[in-house]
Formats: structure tokens, C-alpha cells, sequence
């Protein structure tokens, strides 16, 4: 019992710890996608003005209500989304649904530090001076399309080996290169010295439906929700707090 007790009390602190301040989700979330408006929907961040992520997800209901709104990238180019509607998360997964391809940890290391505003220097100061706000942007987005895979942990395609992503992003392939990416701190090289490993954390593609049920464009979230995790590890910590207290008055 005493076992129990330590090991409940342990996963309490890990998610209190391990992402904080974090809005998630939960399949039947229903989202309005936009994209930002106000400074305040993109805080810490400077307000984009270009065409490429991210996009702002507002909580919009759903079974159950989701809780929060909070920052989103793309994982797909193939699907689209109309600005402004609703749209609800029919699954929360690996792997993307029009193209199939798979979140990698490379991406689920870009996305945590960039929910959590740990992103590295050289890409905040891109982000920071208004000249180069959207190339900070597009470049990000850019990393994330290249980072989905064609196998669960298979090889991030920077540079070029994403031939099946086909001609909706032949025009970005070209764009920017793995040293590109690398000087802004957000490169395959960069990832690879992060100490990051082979981990997903709480990140997972979110596979979005409009509400007649047809596809959407597949989004980044967080999935569990931490303040959960808590939730239930703390009421199965007074269960065995309470059971342990019981067996002691009957010996």
C-alpha cells in the first residue's frame, strides 16, 4: 500500500511539472480556426503577418467543452480550413489523415518549445524584428510539413526526401535548407543536440472534421491533459491514503 501511495504521489508531481500552463484537448473538442487577430491570442509572441501558421484554435464547445484556446501549426497541405468556422476534433493520433504521414519527435520538440515559449535565440530574434517575423514563421511551418514521416520514427525529410508530400509543397522544399533552418536554431541538427530523444511528450496531430463530417486540415495539440493526469493520481492517492489509514485502525 505504502508502494501505491509513493507511486500516485509521484505521477501527481511529474504532470504538475511536466507541462505547465498548457491548454489541451480531447477528442470532441469543437474549435473555431483562425487566424490570430489580437497580440493577445499569439502572447509571448509578435504578431505574424503572413500566410503560414500558426493558426489560433478558440474552444468552441464540443463533448466535453473544451477548456482553453491556444496556438496550432499544420501538418498537412493537402486540406484546408475556411478561416473563422468550427471545426471538430475527431481524433487525436500519430499520423495526419489525407496524406497518411506521421508526427516525428522532431516536430513534437519544435511544437512543446513552441507552446511553451522556450523556442531557440535565433529564431526569437527573427521573430522579434518585423523584417523577418514572416520568415520566422513560414521557416517553423516549413520544419513542421518536413518533419511528419512516411513511418512512425522514420527520417525527417529536410531537404528534399518528402517526394509523396507531391506538388503542394514542391515550391517550399526549395525554400529553405536544413543549414537554413540549423542557423535559426531550429534544424535537424539543432534538434539533434537538444537532448530531446526519441519522445513524443504530450504533443499528437489532431485530426479535424468540419461538422457535416468531412475532412479537415490536420492540426498539432496537447494530448492528455496534464491538470487530469493530476486530478486523477491525486483522488487515487487519497483512496490509498484512506484504505491505509482503514487497515491500521483494524490492526
Amino acid at each position: 500500500m505504502k508502494r501505491a501511495i509513493i507511486g500516485f504521489a509521484a505521477v501527481a508531481l511529474l504532470a504538475a511539472i511536466a507541462v505547465p500552463g498548457l491548454a489541451s484537448v480531447q477528442a470532441g473538442n469543437n474549435f473555431i480556426i483562425n487566424y490570430p487577430i489580437t497580440d493577445a491570442e499569439i502572447s509571448p509572441y509578435s504578431l505574424p503577418h503572413g500566410s503560414e501558421g500558426p493558426f489560433y484554435m478558440t474552444a468552441n464547445g464540443g463533448k466535453p467543452a473544451a477548456t482553453d484556446s491556444f496556438l496550432t501549426l499544420c501538418v498537412e497541405q493537402q486540406e484546408f480550413y475556411s478561416p473563422g468556422s468550427t471545426y471538430n476534433v475527431g481524433g487525436i493520433t500519430f499520423a495526419s489523415v489525407k496524406t497518411g504521414r506521421y508526427l516525428s519527435p522532431y516536430d513534437a520538440w519544435l511544437y512543446t518549445n513552441f507552446r511553451a515559449n522556450t523556442m531557440p535565440t535565433a529564431w526569437l530574434n527573427l521573430e522579434a524584428n518585423e523584417a523577418t517575423r514572416v520568415t520566422a514563421y513560414n521557416m517553423l511551418q516549413y520544419a513542421i510539413w518536413c518533419g511528419m514521416t512516411s513511418t512512425l520514427y522514420g527520417a525527417v525529410g529536410v531537404d528534399g526526401d518528402e517526394q509523396t508530400f507531391g506538388v503542394y509543397n514542391s515550391y517550399m522544399l526549395t525554400s529553405y535548407t536544413a543549414e537554413a533552418l540549423d542557423t535559426a536554431g531550429i534544424g535537424p541538427t539543432s534538434f539533434g543536440n537538444s537532448g530531446w530523444g526519441i519522445k513524443f511528450g504530450y504533443v499528437r496531430v489532431l485530426n479535424m472534421y468540419d461538422l457535416g463530417g468531412g475532412n479537415a486540415q490536420d492540426q498539432l495539440g496537447f494530448i492528455p491533459e496534464p491538470m487530469s493526469l493530476i486530478v486523477w493520481s491525486v483522488l487515487g492517492l487519497c483512496g490509498c491514503i484512506a484504505v491505509y489509514r482503514r487497515q491500521k485502525r483494524v490492526a
